[in-house]
């Protein structure tokens, strides 16, 4: 069987992008949020195993596309900054949006449902325990944030433990495919759309707990039909908010 006709030209990745591109997949998972600093250009070319002239070069196309701040001199340092989008970025998103979305979230509903399913299967008494603690600790942020939403931090703080929350979740799996497969939609779900959202609805915190307690009492379909019924709300939420905050930018 001559299956030539099926190989095409390989793309070659320069290091310096695949660097960028770790740093931006911490950004979108919330691994990193505005106004963490990043390790100097020495450590952090130790920590990822390239060169510093590698580092350093990632570094000019991050600050490039706005997402860290670069500061020189002996009070300087790398941190990571509020993403913004332009109008011009924003159009392009009221053409793609319903696509892009959609992709997303059906790849989530998918994979998170599974993912459901087999955490509540294989949960052990403290993977429990810490899909609570991280419910509750997203409870306190979005009760501090509706109490008082000029405090920006609250924002990325919340997605980041959201995004911890799903991953515990998969991790509880013990399949490093779903796990793999999981932190790939998770990452995508903001990306290039998540900088519009500066703000948490009450509704926020909402299927977490119910989430919790159907893998606590170890029943896999029905955590699987919850998770599913829970992507669906943020699809639909994510969908409904940018549109709005797409036609108050551009007046379209």
């Amino acid at each position: 069987m001559n299956t030539s006709k099926d190989l095409g030209p390989i793309k070659a990745i320069a290091t310096y992008e695949l660097v960028a591109n770790q740093i931006k997949r911490a950004l979108y998972l919330g691994v990193l949020v505005p106004g963490d600093r990043l390790p100097a250009e020495r450590a952090l070319a130790q920590q990822l195993g390239v060169a510093r002239m590698t580092v350093r070069e990632a570094i000019r196309v991050l600050a490039h596309e706005g997402r860290i701040t670069v500061r020189r001199g002996a009070h300087g340092g790398m941190w990571i900054r509020e993403q913004d989008v332009t109008k011009r970025e924003l159009v392009q998103l009221a053409a793609d949006t319903d696509r892009a979305i959609g992709d997303v979230y059906e790849f989530r509903q998918l994979v998170e449902g599974a993912s459901a399913r087999l955490a509540a299967e294989r949960a052990k008494p403290k993977d429990v325990q810490k899909l609570r603690a991280l419910s509750s600790a997203m409870a306190k942020i979005l009760a501090a944030h509706l109490k008082n939403p000029d405090i920006s931090a609250n924002v990325p703080k919340f997605l980041a433990l959201d995004s911890q929350f799903h991953t515990e979740i998969a991790r509880i799996s013990a399949n490093p495919f779903i796990i793999e497969s999981v932190e790939r939609g998770l990452a995508a779900r903001y990306a290039p759309f998540g900088a519009v959202l500066r703000t948490l609805t009450p509704r926020a915190n909402n299927g977490h707990d119910e989430l919790v307690e159907v893998i606590a009492a170890g029943d896999g379909a029905r955590a699987e039909k919850v998770m599913r019924e829970h992507v669906i709300t943020a699809r639909n939420t994510i969908n409904s908010r940018l549109a709005r905050h797409i036609r108050a930018q551009t007046g379209e």
